[in-house]
C-alpha cells in the first residue's frame, strides 16, 4: 500500500485492558489524507477506547478493506485520486458492507454537494470544521446502538 510517507496504514489499539469485557472493542477505519485531521480522529477514538486504523488514500483504505472489517468508517470526501463519494458507491455495492456505518466528513456544506454524497451511500454526514463533541457523540450513536437510521447531515 502507498500512504503519502509510503508506511502501512497506521492500526492503533486502546489503553490497555480495553478490549479485556465481555464486548468486543469497536474497530475504526479512517480514510482522511490531512495529518492533522488524522491526529485528531486519532485523539478522539483514543478518549473513546476505539482501536482504528488510519489509510490515507480511497485506494490505500479499499485495499485493507479487503481483507479487513471495521465496525465504522469515517471518510473524508476531498481525497487524492479515489474520492470519498466512491469509496463510498464500490463498499455500498459489495453485501458484506452494505450495514457498514459509514461517517462522510467533509467541508463541502453546500446542500447540492451535500445532497451527493449522501446519495453516494453514507450513513451520515458531519461538516469541518470539526465539533469534536458532536463527532464523538455521532461515532458513539453508531457503535453503541444508539443510533436511529436517520441518513442526514450533522454539523
Amino acid at each position: 500500500m502507498s500512504t503519502i510517507n509510503d508506511t502501512p496504514p497506521q492500526t492503533h489499539s486502546g489503553p490497555p485492558g480495553a478490549g479485556t469485557m465481555q464486548r468486543k472493542t469497536p474497530h475504526v477505519l479512517v480514510i482522511e489524507d490531512n495529518p492533522d485531521n488524522m491526529k485528531l480522529f486519532e485523539w478522539l477514538l483514543e478518549d473513546l477506547e476505539y482501536d482504528f486504523t488510519g489509510c490515507v488514500t480511497g485506494e490505500e483504505g479499499l485495499e485493507w478493506l479487503a481483507s479487513n472489517k471495521p465496525d465504522l468508517l469515517l471518510l473524508d470526501i476531498s481525497l487524492p485520486g479515489i474520492d470519498g463519494k466512491e469509496v463510498a458507491k464500490r463498499l455500498r455495492a459489495q453485501k458484506s458492507f452494505e450495514l457498514l456505518p459509514i461517517i462522510a466528513v467533509t467541508a463541502h456544506a453546500i446542500t447540492s454537494e451535500s445532497d451527493e454524497i449522501m446519495v453516494s451511500g453514507v450513513s451520515t454526514l458531519v461538516t469541518k470544521p470539526i465539533d469534536e463533541e458532536h463527532l464523538m457523540e455521532v461515532i458513539k450513536s453508531f457503535l453503541e446502538g444508539d443510533h436511529e437510521s436517520k441518513n442526514g447531515e450533522t454539523s
